[in-house]
């Protein structure tokens, strides 16, 4: 990391170790936590619209999908938890993911698809969960509609989530209608 290998200069004499994050006064966690957050990138610049059209557990879930930071199958192997496959158990074709539980499983697209017929929006094209987050402020809506159209989209990533859920653990047929 180049937060921690700096220039190395060869004299003559004793050796020692200067810590160059805060020059003077020597190594601290302090100036070493200053220095990281310095160096490193914030992951997720996003900042998410919250809902107050939606129990808060809805937007609280759809934050953590946006971070991948639900229980998926390629994340719960990839912490060393055992699971069969990580293939996804709805339409077992790609590895499941919060985004593909959301976006690009087949299932979920053609929720995506009753949903902007129900709701008389444009096409639904999405490529991320943000994209999901942000389609309200993309349309042409009023404020109060966009509004709750935000609803519909916190809630459906919601159900989409359930809907996985009730494949899992209760080993239910998923269908869109």
């Amino acid at each position: 990391m180049l937060l921690l290998c700096q220039q190395v200069r060869l004299v003559e004499g004793d050796d020692h170790l200067v810590w160059g994050l805060d020059e003077g006064c020597g190594f601290s966690v302090r100036s070493l936590k200053v220095g990281l957050e310095a160096s490193l990138e914030m992951e997720s610049s996003y900042l998410m619209e919250w809902n107050n059209f939606v129990p808060k557990k809805v937007g609280i879930h759809a934050w953590r999908v946006e971070m991948e930071r639900i229980p998926v199958l390629f994340s719960l192997a990839k912490r060393g938890i055992p699971v069969p496959s990580v293939v996804c158990p709805v339409c077992e074709v790609e590895v499941e993911s919060a985004e593909h539980v959301t976006i690009s499983c087949y299932f979920a697209q053609s929720v995506w698809s009753v949903i902007e017929t129900w709701c008389k929006v444009l096409p639904i094209y999405t490529f991320s969960v943000k994209d999901v987050l942000e389609l309200h402020r993309h349309s042409s809506l009023s404020s109060r509609k966009a509004k709750v159209f935000h609803a519909v989209c916190l809630t459906t990533i919601w159900c989409l989530w359930r809907a996985r859920n009730a494949v899992v653990f209760e080993r239910k047929l998923m269908t869109v209608f």
